[in-house]
C-alpha cells in the first residue's frame, strides 16, 4: 500500500456578535478560510493555533475547546487534518489593522463574516453550523470535508 502524506492544520473560530472571523490568503483564491495553519515538528496542536493565529493577526488568542476535527484528501493525494478551536478573546481581534503581524504576506484579506454571506467559507460543514447558530458546543465535531 503506497503511503500519501499527511498535514495536519490548526485553526482558530473567532466569534464575535454572531459573526465569524476569516481570511482570504490570495486575490485569486475563490473562498475563505478560518485562520490558522500547519503544525511545525513538536508543536502540540495548541501551540500551533497560538502561533498562527499571532503570526496572521497579531493578536495572542485565549484557546477555548476543540471544536471540530476535518479530513479531507487533497486533488494531489495529500491527506489533510485539521483541528479548530474557539478563540475566546474576539473582541481583541475587531481591529487588526495595525497590529504587528510577522506573516501578514499570507493574508489578503480579513473579514467578519454574518450568518447571511455569500461567501464560499471552508470547510462547507463548518459554514452550515454557522449559519444555524450551531458552531460552538459541547462536544468536538468529526466531519469529512470532499
Amino acid at each position: 500500500m503506497e503511503h500519501t502524506p499527511i498535514q495536519i492544520r490548526c485553526k482558530g473560530i473567532i466569534l464575535h456578535e454572531n459573526k465569524v472571523l476569516v481570511v482570504r490568503h490570495t486575490e485569486a483564491s475563490t473562498y475563505f478560510a478560518f485562520p490558522g495553519g500547519h503544525l511545525e515538528w513538536g508543536e502540540t496542536p495548541v501551540e500551533c493555533v497560538k502561533r498562527e493565529i499571532m503570526e496572521e493577526l497579531g493578536v495572542e488568542p485565549v484557546i477555548g475547546s476543540l471544536l471540530y476535527v476535518n479530513t479531507f484528501i487533497q486533488t494531489d493525494g495529500t491527506h489533510n487534518i485539521e483541528f479548530f478551536f474557539e478563540i475566546k478573546n474576539a473582541f481583541d481581534y475587531l481591529d487588526t489593522s495595525g497590529n504587528d503581524r510577522s506573516h501578514a504576506h499570507e493574508i489578503h484579506e480579513i473579514l467578519w463574516l454574518d450568518k447571511n454571506h455569500d461567501f464560499r467559507l471552508l470547510p462547507v460543514a463548518i459554514d452550515e453550523e454557522f449559519k444555524k447558530g450551531e458552531i460552538v458546543s459541547e462536544i468536538t465535531k468529526q466531519i469529512k470535508s470532499k
